[in-house]
Formats: structure tokens, sequence, C-alpha cells
């Protein structure tokens, strides 16, 4: 798909950001989230009711569970941790892993993140959070490399730099329609993706089977 020429542009005065439509605002992470802050210290147990999510849980780009731990608590509200739908959550501590993302939408339980998990959201609808978790999920390389302070054996996310963050913020009705257009275009190209897998494992077999055929005189060489 080209750009569209109709779309005027300015210039964002961001170095990351460069060009954006001259109609979209630049705004400041603080000024459009009601909600920044690390998770919970979580306090271990065997009774498996709330779940804590680590950042392996989802730093591979996918959700895992696989050997989840549990959290004691006798009120989950208190808990700054609890996990809501449409949370974005960010990788906080480590090389390497600082700045992967995730959008939380998980219903098989009650969540906390733990304290190397930073929780992004908004209680004012002043963001679509598909737009604002693609928008971070993009910036991973500038997120680890800028926002991030070095110590002898840490890598941290800081708040106080995540909290002036700028961002490229359209109206809310055109961060939807953002949204629709990426979600139909990554399901053509997941199709894609799933169609050309299926042919690499096809000519393997055939590669295999050839070998095999070969070396067992199965077939005539010349």
């Amino acid at each position: 798909h080209g750009l569209n020429p109709d779309v005027k542009l300015k210039d964002s005065g961001v170095e990351w950001l460069g060009d954006v439509p001259e109609h979209w605002d630049i705004r400041k992470l603080k000024e459009i989230a009601s909600f920044i802050n690390r998770g919970t210290p979580p306090l271990y147990t065997q009774n498996q009711i709330y779940k804590v999510v680590n950042q392996a849980t989802f730093s591979k780009n996918r959700w895992d569970e696989k050997g989840i731990r549990f959290h004691a608590t006798k009120n989950i509200n208190n808990d700054r941790g609890k996990l809501e739908k449409d949370d974005i959550l960010l990788a906080s501590t480590g090389g390497g892993v600082l700045g992967k993302t995730w959008l939380f939408n998980e219903n098989n339980g009650i969540y906390i993140a733990d304290s190397h998990i930073t929780i992004i959201r908004d209680s004012k609808n002043r963001f679509i959070s598909k737009y604002i978790y693609y928008f971070f999920s993009i910036h991973y390389d500038l997120i680890n490399g800028v926002l991030s302070q070095g110590s002898t054996n840490q890598t941290e996310l800081q708040k106080s730099w995540l909290k002036q963050f700028l961002l490229s913020y359209p109206p809310i009705k055109e961060q939807q329609q953002i949204v629709n257009h990426i979600e139909k275009e990554n399901s053509k190209t997941d199709k894609t993706i799933k169609a050309i897998e299926k042919e690499i494992t096809l000519l393997k077999e055939y590669r295999k089977s050839l070998i095999s055929n070969a070396v067992t005189g199965k077939i005539k060489v010349s």
C-alpha cells in the first residue's frame, strides 16, 4: 500500500517520529494515560488464585503461562499490579528484553504484573489501547536504547522519562481506523506466511524423499 498523496504532512519536531499528518497532535504519554506504573512485588504462594505475570510471560511475542506462579494477597484490588482488559504492558528491566510490549486481554483468571513490568492504561478513553500498543511495538529499539539507564548489573526503564515520551496522537476515530487497517493487513500477511510455510514443509519433505530414494537405489541416476 502506497502513501496517501492527499494527506498533508507537518514536521513533528520529534526526530524519531519525523513527518506526521498536520491534523495529528504530538502528546506526552502522561497527558493521555491516567496510570503509568510498575506492578506489584509478588508474595509467592502455592494457592493457585492470582497469577503473576512476569517479563518472560510475553517477551517472546506470545503469551506463555508455562511455569506461572501465584501471588498471595488479602485484597487483590489493593495491588497496583492487578491487570485490567486492554492494559499495555512494557517489560522494564534487562537489556534485550526491556521495551518488549503486550496488550493484555487474558480472561483465564485474575492476573497481577510483577514489579519488572510497567502498566499503561487510561480511564478517560483518551486513546485506543491497540493503537498505543502498536506504536510502542515498533519503537522497541528506541525504548531499549534511550528510555533506559544502565547501572552495574541492571538496565531499567525510567518512569520519569517514559511519562515524557512523545507520541503521534491522531483523533480517537482515526486511531480505531488505523487499528482496523493494521489488523486487516496482518490477517492477509498471516495467511501468506502460513501458505509459504506449508510450501517450505513440502519442499523439505521432497528433498528428504529424494535423498532417501537416491541412496537406496530406488531412482535411476545418471
